[in-house]
């Protein structure tokens, strides 16, 4: 499978397929619509990295990340379709996100029952540098993980 898939940075054009991606896997993974909307998308797009996996023009995978004020990177979301998931697709992702990192810091927060993202997240070399109940703002009770890379 690896092989068909490629790999580039996101073009506006792609919005409306990340989203749908993004719906698809949230849904089938925890029952929710997905964390960002097209806005945000397309927002992204156009002033952080994002980069997609395709297979021929279908959308399988997606990498969205932005900048801090403190000139950190955050992963804002990483998803892969079901059927294309351990075949090395969302390392791929990764991979072509960290080449353009240097000296820089990338963060990402993970609720603590999403068990599945922690390990990969460990796994690519993430250390917990904390954890915080609400990390939003919002009201949640869930407890949340934020992880860091630093990439030289």
């Amino acid at each position: 499978m690896e092989n068909k898939i490629k790999i580039t940075l996101a073009k506006p054009s792609d919005t409306n397929k990340i989203v749908q991606l993004e719906r698809e896997v949230w849904k089938e993974a925890f029952g929710l619509d997905g964390v960002a909307g097209k806005y945000d998308v397309g927002s992204f797009i156009r002033l952080g990295l994002v980069f997609v996996a395709k297979d021929k023009n279908k959308i399988v995978g997606a990498i969205i990340s932005f900048g801090t004020e403190s000139k950190d990177m955050f992963i804002a979301d990483w998803v892969v379709d079901k059927k294309y998931r351990n075949h090395g697709i969302g390392k791929e992702l990764f991979n072509k996100l960290i080449k353009k990192l240097k000296n820089r810091k990338l963060i990402t927060f993970i609720e603590e029952r999403y068990k599945e993202s922690i390990h990969f997240h460990k796994e690519m070399g993430f250390k917990t540098i904390k954890t915080v109940k609400d990390i939003y703002g919002i009201g949640e009770k869930q407890k949340y993980y934020v992880f860091e890379k630093i990439f030289k």
